[in-house]
């Protein structure tokens, strides 16, 4: 995620929770005030009055300006190009799936213990297919080891393939990695 799309969505989050903060506030406050009148909504009525316009007419303005919202919403919405796509690699002749390629990783990595489990995702960036390999790993591994493994691991997949994939690499703890059990070989 860019910078730009992150503070836009950031701002979306704030207006969203500014909408339901005064909601909130609009529909506490004859309970939290005993009745008596907002001191907000008063002016705010009166300029609404004082436009002569009434009240069907402002009802048929904001259903424009919320069908204007839905409209343009929908349009960035169908309009974005398709990030994630099956095929790691298309050319016509040969279609590998990303599940190929992680199939390869884990059985190149599965000697590892600190390895639970390995997914890949892949993306189109700049009309270029770039597989995103996500590696969980048990909590205080041996990460030196695991770089160098994962290294080969990449190293042995391309080797497989007959052609070098664009990988991007991303090791990952979490919940699951936190209660996974050592693994036990016999």
């Amino acid at each position: 995620m860019t910078l730009g799309k992150r503070v836009l969505n950031r701002l979306a989050l704030l207006v969203l929770a500014a909408i339901g903060v005064a909601v909130a506030v609009t529909a506490t406050w004859p309970i939290a005030s005993g009745g008596a009148p907002m001191p907000l909504i008063v002016p705010v009525e009166d300029a609404w009055r004082a436009t002569g316009l009434a009240p069907v007419t402002w009802a048929w303005i904001a259903a424009g300006a919320l069908a204007v919202f839905v409209v343009i919403a929908l349009a960035i919405i169908l309009t974005r190009p398709v990030r994630h796509v099956r095929a790691a690699v298309d050319d016509g002749r040969i279609v590998i799936d990303d599940g190929v390629i992680a199939g390869l990783l884990e059985a190149a990595l599965a000697d590892v213990p600190d390895v639970l489990s390995v997914s890949t995702v892949t993306e189109r960036r700049r009309r270029q297919r770039v597989v995103r390999a996500r590696i969980q790993v048990r909590p205080r591994a041996d990460l030196a080891l695991l770089q160098r493994r994962v290294a080969s691991a990449v190293a042995d997949t391309d080797r497989r393939l007959g052609l070098p994939i664009p990988l991007v690499v991303q090791l990952t703890g979490g919940l699951r990695s936190t209660f996974a059990h050592e693994r036990r070989v016999a």
